[in-house]
């Protein structure tokens, strides 16, 4: 979807560089559709990122609604947008790794924490035998829930680790792949408008993808520790849950002796003489 992602990028670009810039197509004889950032723009300062999307929409506005469109340039201008939005989508990658990876430290200790308390002697739950049936059925359904959420935590750590194996392996060829076309590009006499695009989308997709893995070298062992959290807290609340369902199997022996002892007392009543005579 051609203007998916620009739809955000021109709400934030509005309020931060003000009106959309307008923007002006040029052809020329190579059939390059050029855009020209319009007088707003200062000719010394290069225009940002948001601003050539910017730019290039109103391009594109304006080219399909000329009397006689030009489908190659059209389609040109598309292409820039879209190679322009997937620069944007790596930079916000980019930005998004570099977080996390300025908060690995507080994850750290973090999980260390959690890990600290799951490896603490562990301590049957006090069960009262006295509990009546509200009690009783509020506890289980505590016990229950504790058990789905560990279970859930578990599961989310284990798809995390399953998912940095797989980018471990995509990575590296994803960045051949990308180091391929940008060579491609930059061995090419000349520069176009488009190429300077192909050339920055590349390059930002290269920082990208080792931002990304920069944080699972940096990060791995975090990850680790937080498995072995997960895998203990389970195991913990299963023998809570153990401890409930044994008092459950108790108390159904329980309330089973009682409508035994309540049957035999009721047929006892219905044998006596006085029942029968009565």
């Amino acid at each position: 979807m051609l203007f998916t992602l620009f739809t955000t990028v021109l709400s934030a670009g509005s309020v931060a560089h003000g009106s959309a810039v307008a923007g002006i197509v040029r052809q020329d004889a190579g059939s390059e559709s050029t855009v020209i950032v319009g007088s707003q723009a200062d000719p010394d300062t290069p225009p940002t990122l948001v601003e050539e999307i910017e730019s290039v929409t109103t391009a594109i506005a304006e080219a399909q609604a000329a009397t006689t469109p030009n489908q190659a340039q059209i389609e040109s201008l598309q292409r820039r947008l879209r190679d322009l939005n997937d620069t944007f989508a790596a930079e916000k990658r980019i930005d998004g790794f570099k977080e996390k990876s300025r908060a690995i430290g507080e994850s750290r200790d973090r999980v260390k924490n959690l890990l600290g308390e799951a490896m603490a002697p562990y301590l049957n739950p006090e069960i009262p035998s006295d509990l009546d049936d509200e009690g009783f059925e509020a506890g289980l359904d505590s016990a229950q829930a504790a058990v789905r959420a560990a279970d859930q935590s578990l599961d989310e750590v284990e798809k995390a680790q399953s998912r940095r194996r797989d980018r471990r392996v995509e990575i590296p060829k994803s960045i051949s792949e990308v180091e391929a076309e940008l060579r491609s590009i930059e061995s090419r006499s000349g520069s176009t408008t488009q190429e300077r695009v192909l050339k920055r989308k590349y390059r930002a997709q290269l920082e990208a993808l080792e931002a990304e893995r920069r944080f699972y070298d940096d990060s791995d062992d975090v990850l680790r520790i937080e498995l072995r959290a997960r895998i203990q807290i389970a195991a913990r609340v299963d023998r809570t849950m153990d401890a409930w369902m044994a008092r459950v199997s108790k108390r159904r022996i329980r309330e089973a002796e009682a409508t035994r002892v309540e049957a035999a007392a009721t047929a006892e009543a219905q044998a006596s003489p006085i029942a029968r005579a009565a």
